[in-house]
């Protein structure tokens, strides 16, 4: 089962970390499995619990084909949400749903996520969704045609609507019927993650005699993020073709119009052109030390419309008079952003009308204040003739 890996169960010493009567509870429902992979796991109350730490990485390290499923997804979640960052997720949606998790002042972000998969698995798998749309580093943003209505609470009959919509489109491309879909409300925005099958791969589980080839289906995650204050809907899928699949059934089922999302362009990138050095200033905006522009991508009037990119350290340092010919219609930019206490700068790339991709999760918060202060988001009333929809 290559598919399945455990960067933080695949090492003895985070598993010594873990409290052994936890990591002994959440593995003994499958005690037969680990019995035939000869190991011993002592039953929930045992006064002594002894656990084989070796033995068990071995497992985690080449898992078979007849591991559990459920087994898989328990490590899978724990595996996840066992960082400091999914450590805090779990406790603040912990209180925030008055959910007991246990004694906790020496307990390990990886005791945390195993006693809280053992206190309520449901709760977990809620978490490790919202957990995971928050590291989405990058979004395809398509603006309302009209008014925008918030969505909380969420209307269950349209996601619901979705959900079967979305089963009948990736049942039809040959990925199963196995959409589920998580809803959250954060900091005034609304949180959608869709987890779907992809399509069959085929392994070599080389550990039988003779070598056997196997199939799985892999899980995928799609994410959207809805704005009702701008009108705004963010989408990070796999293919273009999902990404207008996403904003036609958000528009169709929640606003009654499949085009409701197909309002003019969010980004522009004309204060590169028409402001120059002083876009990228970002004293105002506190939290980032400075900006480069690094990268343009651009299309030439000429015949058959060569596109090409220019890249430096520096591009306005390297161009002062013009980072692109005076013929050419800019199409991209790529920046380095210098975040404080960061070690290095991190990339920004905006694709204009709608792209937008981040190099680490959580710089968004950041990034998004500094381009609505230097003019490369377009104002919500602003008209325009380039529509942002995926036809």
């Amino acid at each position: 089962m290559a598919a399945l890996s455990l960067r933080r169960l695949s090492n003895p010493e985070n598993l010594q970390k873990i409290d052994p009567r936890n990591l002994a509870a959440l593995l003994h429902p499958h005690q037969a499995y680990f019995a035939r992979r000869g190991i011993a796991i002592p039953p929930p109350g045992s006064p002594d619990v002894h656990l084989d730490h070796a033995s068990l990485v071995q497992v985690f390290l080449a898992p078979d084909r007849e591991m559990p499923l459920d087994l898989v997804e328990s490590l899978h979640i724990v595996n996840e949400l066992a960082s400091p960052s999914g450590m805090d997720a779990l406790l603040e949606a912990a209180r925030e749903q008055e959910i007991a998790i246990g004694r906790l002042r020496t307990a390990t972000p990886l005791d945390v996520a195993v006693r809280a998969c053992l206190q309520d698995r449901a709760f977990v798998e809620s978490v490790h969704q919202r957990h995971a749309l928050l590291k989405t580093r990058g979004y395809t943003y398509f603006t309302a045609t009209g008014p925008a209505a918030a969505l909380n609470p969420v209307p269950e009959a349209a996601l619901d609507a979705l959900r079967r919509d979305l089963d009948d489109y990736y049942a039809e491309h040959n990925r199963g019927r196995h959409c589920r879909i998580h809803v959250f409300h954060r900091g005034g925005k609304t949180w959608f993650t869709v987890r779907h099958g992809d399509a069959f791969k085929r392994a070599v589980d080389i550990e039988t005699k003779p070598a056997a080839i196997f199939t799985y289906r892999p899980e995928c995650f799609s994410t959207m993020v809805y704005v009702a204050e701008s009108g705004e809907l963010g989408i990070h899928a796999s293919s273009k073709r999902e990404l207008d699949l996403y904003r036609k059934l958000m528009g169709r089922h929640f606003f009654g119009f499949e085009e409701f999302f197909c309002g003019p362009g969010r980004f522009t990138l004309a204060p590169l052109l028409t402001k120059g050095p002083a876009s990228l200033a970002c004293s105002d905006v506190s939290g980032i030390e400075w900006v480069k522009l690094v990268e343009v991508r651009y299309e030439r009037a000429l015949p058959n419309h060569p596109r090409e990119i220019r890249c430096a350290s520096d591009l306005f340092d390297s161009y002062p008079h013009e980072i692109v010919p005076s013929d050419a219609r800019l199409l991209g930019a790529g920046f380095k952003m210098k975040f404080r206490g960061a070690r290095g700068a991190r990339r920004l790339g905006l694709y204009p009308p709608n792209e937008a991709r981040h190099s680490r999760e959580g710089d968004a918060v950041l990034t998004e204040q500094w381009l609505q202060a230097r003019g490369f988001l377009r104002a919500q009333a602003e008209a325009g003739a380039d529509v942002s929809c995926g036809n």
